[in-house]
């Protein structure tokens, strides 16, 4: 509700980045939707697919920069502790 464009548009990442002050290049979105990941990457983010509502074929085309199978093996690539 705070954009007048939406994805696949970047300006939701772009509002959200400003807001939180953070530049891009700083960035790390996670979205689990092709429009969502051509939004991050056209606010030249780094991005992560998560597969819970589409293939990682589509989300790597969409332009992921890395796919992953949830938010689990996100937080272990990330060396997170588990909760």
């Amino acid at each position: 509700d705070d954009t007048v464009m939406h994805k696949p548009d970047p300006e939701p990442y772009c509002k959200a980045l400003a807001a939180l002050g953070v530049t891009s290049s700083a960035a790390l979105v996670v979205d689990d939707s092709p429009n969502g990941v051509h939004a991050a990457k056209a606010a030249q983010c780094r991005v992560v697919g998560l597969t819970t509502n589409f293939q990682g074929e589509e989300l790597r085309d969409a332009g992921a920069d890395w796919v992953m199978a949830s938010f689990g093996e996100l937080s272990q690539a990330l060396g997170l502790p588990r909760a």
